[in-house]
């Protein structure tokens, strides 16, 4: 296992966990977004996880 020391796999931490993708999409169809792409608009929004829970 030496020769994979060091290596990065690729992997990020997300800034949402899986859980919260429904809620917070469901916060966007309120807002009327339909695009789930639109929440990069809201991730460093605190009232936005606030109000959801997220």
């Amino acid at each position: 296992m030496d020769q994979f020391k060091g290596v990065k796999t690729g992997k990020r931490i997300p800034d949402i966990a899986t859980s919260d993708v429904i809620p917070a999409y469901l916060g966007l169809l309120a807002m009327g977004k339909s695009s789930y792409e639109s929440i990069n608009m809201f991730r460093s929004n605190k009232l936005f996880r606030k109000a959801l829970g997220i």
